[in-house]
């Protein structure tokens, strides 16, 4: 058996090397996306941001063909190559397109002790089948966000999956801050998620607040969500928190 999976990894590292493509598909080649004029799978999103935060959703999709085998190169697929001349490395990306997500404004909820404040609600769906299949076999891949101090940093909400026991939740929070001014760098949003743990009443005490500005990465996982469900993405906004009102004294 090890025998087996070494040289299929033998086999693959050679069929990597051998790719001559180096550039995602582009408009006008054979394989570029076709627009689906009549998609019927959706996955539908209801957001909650708070005015504080500033923050932009893209959806992408991807050219699926060989994902069900091993190895999995096809003709759908690209080479990047990094590192230098003697030591490199080089990995296949699946051929890919992206396309930004717009959201409907819903209303603003009300505010409520112990969340954010400027809470507005958004609603948006996303067309798992936005394009046709193809050759490539292109469906929905994942929802991204970028914030607007940094729109070339993206962070996954969620990975889609057409597994029906894939799915893990529909409900996607995430914590965002003010990083202070240094020196060096300007005050910078930033935001971390999905998170385990989002309580926001939690980061007004000062190490929990410092952990979250080290690492606002931290407490998260590869989230997944099947096609024809409804989910759920919040934002928190851990410096506009509506406080407790005080305690009545008897």
């Amino acid at each position: 058996m090890l025998k087996v999976v070494l040289l299929l990894m033998i086999a693959f590292a050679l069929l990597v090397h051998s790719y001559k493509r180096t550039a995602n598909v582009i408009p006008g080649e054979a394989d570029y996306p076709i627009r689906n004029s009549h998609p019927i799978n959706f996955i539908t999103a209801t957001f909650q941001i708070p005015i504080s935060v500033h923050v932009k959703f893209t959806q992408y999709y991807v050219g699926t063909l060989g994902r069900e085998t091993y190895p999995k190169p096809s003709d759908c697929h690209y080479a990047v190559r990094t590192g230098g001349e003697q030591e490199y490395s080089i990995s296949l990306k699946e051929y890919w397109k992206s396309d930004s997500l717009n959201l409907t404004l819903q209303g603003n909820l009300a505010d409520e002790a112990g969340h954010s404040k400027g809470i507005k609600t958004y609603s948006a769906s996303i067309p798992v089948d936005r394009y046709e299949a193809g050759r490539c076999h292109w469906q929905f891949d994942r929802l991204v966000y970028a914030l607007e101090d940094d729109p070339s940093k993206e962070i996954p909400v969620f990975h889609y999956t057409n597994d029906v026991y894939g799915g893990t939740h529909n409900l996607f929070r995430f914590l965002c801050a003010k990083r202070d001014a240094t020196r060096e760098t300007r005050q910078q949003e930033i935001c971390g998620g999905p998170r385990v743990e989002y309580a926001t009443w939690r980061y007004q005490r000062l190490e929990d607040r410092n952990a979250f500005l080290n690492d606002p990465q931290a407490y998260v996982g590869r989230e997944a969500v099947v096609d024809a469900e409804t989910v759920a993405i919040e934002f928190h906004d851990i410096d506009n928190v509506v406080p407790f009102p005080p305690p009545i004294l008897y």
